[in-house]
């Protein structure tokens, strides 16, 4: 029964949403007819039946010959192929084959600009999606963004365009001065830092990010806000702040083990500053990492360490990365500009050959802590910081850190366990990162199993997000369309001009 102050019935609000949605997809259509925005990309109707597949589930083995089912978003069944599988139904096209669970990055952040740096025609964030699918990640948590994430995760959410799920916490929390002002709340004291919890988790915050100029007060007083309100903690340590004191739940980047050696008030965005903070890791010693592993087992802290990030900073001066065929997918500007040594974003240029080979040598040092960590018992995440850090592509970054845990100590299947199920658990959504009856309906269909070899990443040949199942020439086609606007002389100049402006202003 309606009250007094509605505006009418869930029938109405429905039929005015649909509208709605009606004329911004007429209104999409028409300008990227005209080149004046991305290619609107069609989603499937919800609901698909995989039969005669092997269901993997990393960290807990596999089953062949199984039919799986899912209707809406949800898997709703899992079972023995029987004969009423096959028939008159036809031979399935991915009998045979392997279904695992979508990946899950923990670290991104999205590219969503706010409106007076780049205006909404030539904005990435619906072109992101099919690129994410396309690598089998179907969920992506955001760590840090403009206010305009909010309505990009409801749309996203809702999955008005091919897209991954999103996570998000909005904008960062730091102290004053705090290093990335753009993307940050400012809090000076703990009741600036209680109020900024609360403002976030009204706005619907998943999770709250700290940053490096907090204070231990400020830190504490956001800890307590945010168990007040049922969401972790997660971020990088402040420098001000100790290891086993900062309560933390999930550290990124491994960030922190070797701050004893550094002065607060670096700035890792100026080149010499981040040189330092490199030439820390080269520089860490045995006892420092035994006592951060000793502290995260009994803290149970969490890490994401991104080693894609600095691997790939590590090869910046090799020319053979701006022609990777990987970075051809995103806009020019993007391995022109923002990842170019010399003008592109500040941490990256003047470095000379010494501090590459130290930037090298951090890569080796962090799978060394990583592995460490890992062989404990400490649970470790998957995550990209991509794309707004170099050649960090959407979704393949992904890839190529699973193959970096494979190196650092990790089996095949160890690394899918880190990107599927520990994550979904971290995110707290109900079997997100696993194949079962009720879980979300976010599969990847492959030719030959990934979790006993990484070289069959490959082999991907469907991805359902969502319970909207997308072939593999579905997403291909839509990375060709996109990658076509982005070369069109309109979206090529203008990006190009605006980012050039941006970074001269850096």
């Amino acid at each position: 029964m309606l009250s007094n102050g509605c505006k009418g019935s869930s029938t109405e609000e429905n039929l005015g949403e649909e509208r709605v949605n009606s004329m911004r997809s007429l209104a999409n259509r028409s300008l990227a007819a005209l080149g004046l925005r991305p290619p609107v990309i069609d989603r499937p109707d919800p609901g698909f039946v995989l039969r005669d597949v092997t269901v993997v589930n990393p960290g807990d083995g596999c089953k062949q010959g199984r039919t799986l089912v899912a209707e809406d978003s949800k898997i709703t069944r899992i079972s023995e192929v029987a004969s009423a599988d096959s028939g008159d139904q036809g031979a399935s096209p991915y009998s045979g084959y392997f279904a695992l669970p979508g990946l899950i990055d923990m670290h991104v952040h999205y590219p969503v600009l706010p409106s007076r740096f780049v205006p909404p025609t030539f904005d990435l964030s619906e072109w992101s999606g099919p690129l994410y699918l396309r690598f089998g990640v179907t969920t992506v948590r955001d760590v840090g963004s403009f206010d305009t994430i909010w309505d990009l995760r409801r749309r996203m959410n809702d999955h008005e365009f091919p897209c991954p799920r999103m996570f998000c916490a909005g904008p960062l929390l730091d102290g004053d001065p705090p290093r990335m002002a753009d993307l940050s709340w400012i809090v000076r004291n703990p009741r600036e830092a209680q109020d900024a919890v609360e403002k976030l988790a009204d706005k619907g915050a998943d999770f709250i990010k700290v940053y490096d100029n907090l204070t231990p007060e400020s830190l504490a007083a956001i800890r307590e806000a945010a168990a007040g309100r049922g969401l972790a903690v997660v971020g990088h340590l402040p420098f001000l702040v100790k290891f086993e004191e900062a309560g933390i739940h999930d550290l990124q980047h491994v960030w922190g083990i070797q701050l004893p050696s550094l002065q607060p008030g670096l700035d890792f965005n100026n080149p010499a500053d981040f040189s330092k903070f490199m030439r820390a890791w080269v520089e860490l010693d045995d006892d420092r990492i035994k006592e951060i592993v000793r502290i995260s087992v009994e803290e149970g802290v969490v890490h994401t360490p991104t080693i894609v990030t600095v691997a790939r900073i590590a090869g910046m001066n090799d020319p053979g990365q701006t022609k990777d065929p990987l970075c051809l997918l995103l806009p020019r500007y993007f391995r022109d500009l923002l990842w170019n040594p010399e003008v592109g974003v500040p941490y990256l240029q003047g470095h000379s050959a010494d501090e590459m080979q130290e930037i090298a040598a951090a890569v080796a040092r962090m799978k060394e802590v990583v592995g460490r960590l890992h062989q404990e018992g400490v649970r470790i995440l998957t995550g990209s910081d991509g794309p707004p850090n170099p050649f960090c592509v959407p979704g393949a970054s992904i890839h190529e850190e699973l193959q970096h845990l494979v190196d650092s100590g990790f089996t095949p299947e160890e690394a899918w366990l880190a990107g599927t199920r520990h994550a979904g658990e971290f995110l707290g959504m109900p079997l997100l990162g696993t194949l079962r009856e009720d879980a979300p309906a976010d599969v990847l269909v492959f030719r030959e199993d990934p979790t006993r070899d990484l070289s069959a990443l490959s082999t991907l040949e469907a991805v359902a997000v969502q319970g909207r199942l997308y072939t593999r020439q579905m997403l291909d086609q839509a990375v060709a369309r996109h990658r076509k606007y982005f070369d069109g002389w309109l979206y090529d100049r203008v990006t190009t001009s605006l980012v050039r402006s941006v970074l001269e202003k850096l």
